[in-house]
């Protein structure tokens, strides 16, 4: 009986201590808590606005775009892309032509010529990044 009694005095000991420390922990948990409830709700107005610019655009995630109410899918977008590298390429052709021809001074020319190929460039990686998220069936698609 006196071991009992010395066993639940332990008990009760260890659990007023643990109570006690609990306790001192209270104030951090939740100013933590509070913390985590301002994180949530910052990211609720930031998630609603990247919602409403998305739709301003006109981009809706489900493997279509909309834009001026008219439904375009990802195979056409990307034949629109891959006709706009085409056409940035030629572009870029022809003022290289123009300046080996004597047309164009060499300040235009390298500023403009860069520029093309810097459209092209971005254009052709975008067009192949849109070519993949078509074959992997637009489900994972990662802008």
């Amino acid at each position: 009986v006196r071991k009992m009694n010395s066993s639940i005095q332990t008990l009760t000991a260890r659990n007023q201590s643990l109570a006690d420390y609990n306790l001192r922990k209270k104030p951090d948990l939740e100013s933590r808590i509070n913390n985590l409830k301002q994180t949530q709700e910052n990211y609720k107005i930031l998630r609603d606005e990247y919602t409403q610019k998305m739709q301003y655009l006109g981009i809706l995630v489900l493997n279509e775009f909309t834009v001026s109410d008219h439904r375009i899918d990802l195979d056409t977008i990307s034949a629109l892309l891959k006709a706009s590298v085409a056409q940035n390429e030629e572009e870029a052709e022809s003022l290289a032509d123009a300046f080996m021809a004597g047309n164009v001074p060499v300040e235009n020319f390298v500023n403009d010529f860069l520029e093309k190929r810097k459209e092209v460039h971005l254009r052709t990686v975008k067009s192949e990044r849109l070519v993949n998220i078509i074959s992997q069936g637009g489900s994972q698609a990662q802008w």
